[in-house]
């Protein structure tokens, strides 16, 4: 079991208890669960609480960020529709199941431009002294699918999609594991890549 304590959220605040959790996470031998403890903090003389989340954890979803980054990526860049598509990496598809897919798109459009912004950025640094043009030779191909689809809102849409392939591709070029280049990319962006609770 995995344990995660984040700063004292400010005076008054005394630790209370953990709180465990299971996620889903992808690595060498496959998907598997990982249960992480995150403290929990109680402001004194009231009964009010505070959970630290985990660094990876994603409040809607029960997989790890890199996990929804991947299994969204292996759709959204697939060209096909959520039941038609096959997932690159079959270990992705024990993450989810095709609908908690199409849920996580939409809990994920409002953080688009965050998203996209924080992996280019992780990816640009991580490549110095090279150009980033030298990453893709052929240049990264836009999810041009990603734009020809109807969408409710394309734009958003397709900042995201580029932002995953950006770090699915991107990882490989640069030849660093995914969860490198995320985590730099959550530095990057202040220390969390802030995605919605809803």
């Amino acid at each position: 079991m995995l344990r995660h304590e984040g700063p004292r959220p400010g005076p008054g605040w005394q630790r209370h208890d953990w709180k465990r959790r299971s996620l889903r996470v992808v690595g060498d031998p496959g998907a598997r669960h990982v249960v992480v403890a995150r403290r929990r903090w109680r402001l004194a003389g009231t009964t009010t609480t505070r959970l630290d989340l985990a660094p990876d954890e994603v409040p809607w979803s029960g997989a790890a960020l890199l996990a929804v980054f991947l299994r969204l990526a292996s759709w959204l860049l697939s060209g096909e529709g959520v039941h038609r598509h096959e997932v690159e990496l079959p270990a992705l598809e024990a993450v989810a199941s095709r609908r908690a897919v199409q849920n996580w798109l939409h809990r994920l459009l409002p953080a688009a431009s965050r998203v996209e912004g924080a992996l280019r950025t992780a990816a640009i640094e991580r490549s110095e002294p090279r150009p980033v043009e030298r990453l893709f030779p052929g240049g990264l191909s836009p999810p041009v699918d990603a734009r020809q689809r109807r969408w409710k809102d394309p734009g958003a849409t397709y900042r995201l999609a580029t932002g995953l392939a950006i770090l699915a591709r991107g990882a490989a070029a640069l030849d660093t594991p995914a969860t490198v280049l995320l985590a730099e990319a959550r530095l990057e962006a202040d220390g969390i890549l802030s995605i919605p609770r809803r």
